[in-house]
Formats: C-alpha cells, sequence, structure tokens
C-alpha cells in the first residue's frame, strides 16, 4: 500500500507557538463587530430607500453615498484585519523557528507531555495517505474509498481500525464545495462515533459524539478542541502540513476521523 507521507520537522517551539500563541494574536470576527457593521449598512439602505420612493434626492445621494462609503470601509477594515493576523501569526512562526529543539539534559518541563501530535497532507493527491509522529512515524494509514464521502483508516501495520461515512449533506452547494455536515465513524459494524460540522457568524464549530468506550461530547471552535470546557487539543497549520494536537486519552475515533477527513 502507497501512502504520501509528509515530510518536514516541526521544533518544539514552534510546537508551543502553535498551540498556544497563534490563537491569541490573531483575532476573529466578533458578533459585536458584524453587528454594527450590519446596522451601519441597513441604516444607509434604509436612507436610500426612503429617499427613493419620497422622490428626495437629497436622501437618496446621501443614501447611496453611505453605502457605498460603507461597503468599501467595511472591505478596507477587513482586509486589514485579515493582513494583521497573517502577519502576527508569520511573526511568531519565523521567531520560534529559529530556536533549536530542547534535549534531554534541558532542565525544562515538557508542556506536551501526554500529548499525541499526528500531522497529514493538506491537499491530499493519493487514494492513500498516511499520518505521521513527530518523528516520521507512520501512526495511521487513511485510504480515501470516495472522495469527500468514505474513508477507511487503518494501524501501520494495514489492520482495520475504523471508516468515515458521509451520513447527511445538508443543504451544501456543490459549486462551493465544503466539507460534508455530518459524518459517522464505524467500527465492526457498529457506529461508534458522529462527526457534526457547521459554521455560525463567529467560528467553524464541530460536535463530536463519542459511543463507544462510553458517551461523551467534544466540541472544536476554530480548531480548539474543548472538553468539559478544558482545552484539551489544537489543530493547526504549518508549511503547507495539518497537525492534530491533543492529549492521548482523547485521541479517540471520533476525533481522529474529523482529522483525517478534513479538506
Amino acid at each position: 500500500m502507497k501512502a504520501e507521507t509528509p515530510e518536514g520537522h516541526i521544533t518544539d517551539y514552534e510546537r508551543a507557538v502553535c498551540y498556544y500563541t497563534l490563537p491569541k494574536v490573531t483575532s476573529p470576527l466578533t458578533y459585536g463587530l458584524l453587528i454594527a457593521y450590519a446596522i451601519c449598512v441597513l441604516e444607509a439602505i434604509a436612507a436610500l430607500v426612503y429617499g427613493l420612493v419620497t422622490n428626495n434626492e437629497t436622501w437618496t445621494i446621501a443614501g447611496a453615498a453611505a453605502l457605498g462609503g460603507i461597503v468599501v470601509f467595511g472591505m478596507i477594515a477587513f482586509t486589514v484585519r485579515a493582513l494583521l493576523n497573517d502577519l502576527h501569526r508569520r511573526a511568531a512562526l519565523a521567531a520560534a523557528k529559529s530556536v533549536p529543539d530542547s534535549t534531554e539534559t534541558d532542565d525544562i518541563p515538557d508542556p506536551f507531555a501526554g500529548h499525541v501530535l499526528l500531522q497529514r497532507p493538506i491537499n491530499i493527491g493519493a487514494d492513500v495517505f498516511a499520518c505521521v509522529t513527530k518523528t516520521d512515524t507512520i501512526a495511521y494509514y487513511v485510504e480515501v474509498k470516495r472522495y469527500n464521502k468514505h474513508w477507511r483508516v487503518s494501524s501501520a501495520q494495514d489492520e482495520f481500525l475504523f471508516e468515515v461515512v458521509v451520513e447527511q449533506d445538508l443543504l451544501r452547494p456543490r459549486v462551493f464545495g465544503g466539507p460534508p455536515m455530518r459524518l459517522g465513524v464505524f467500527a465492526d459494524n457498529k457506529k461508534i462515533a458522529a462527526i457534526v460540522r457547521y459554521n455560525t457568524l463567529r467560528a467553524a464549530v464541530v460536535d463530536v459524539f463519542t459511543v463507544v468506550p462510553s458517551p461523551e461530547q467534544y466540541v472544536i471552535k476554530n480548531d480548539c478542541i474543548y472538553f468539559a470546557d478544558r482545552l484539551i487539543g489544537r489543530i493547526y497549520v504549518l508549511r503547507n502540513k495539518l497537525y492534530l494536537d491533543v492529549e492521548s486519552e482523547h485521541a479517540v475515533p471520533g476525533i481522529l476521523g474529523h482529522f483525517m477527513t478534513m479538506r
């Protein structure tokens, strides 16, 4: 079985920056900001409509000018926000890249003791790809049975572990692509987990419900993984690789299945 195996190395400091720093230096859009912008747009539209209905040239011109100005301002503001986020991210990673890995002789506690770190390609160019550890040891093979519909997961020894299948694809326009909305995780012909993906104005949210070995729920918001309101893992991108960094006890098929089927 051939698979795409990601290459490269993530340093200890880069890992710490991706896990702890990047969520703090990048500012996601908030409900307050979006609502304030929407109110400004609606007020400008209302002024324009009022001017058109009453045939009032002053209100019409003022409304049209305000609407155009608000739209342009919004485009500039959101673009600048995205550029600043990217600049902060690049600066943090550039500083981390030059820091060498710690050694066993360094008297520094490992903040990731008890964590599992997996990486996989972002762009899948083969029917089979590998998820590997920090030491480039293959941990899982993922076979794409049907593109964006069905995945089969095996161990490094090619032993079947579980499969992920799309169960429901809710109102997703094919022209825009995007991930499926609901997936099921199966093993031994039994459903062992469910993955539900949806988007909100504030964040991309994923609910992961495990059935085996016990019913549990995980929530993933903007790629931060929470269990009982506690951060237990992160999913992040570095040098065209996708990483799953999670506490080992929570590396359950539902979490793994979400990570392996992300696009």
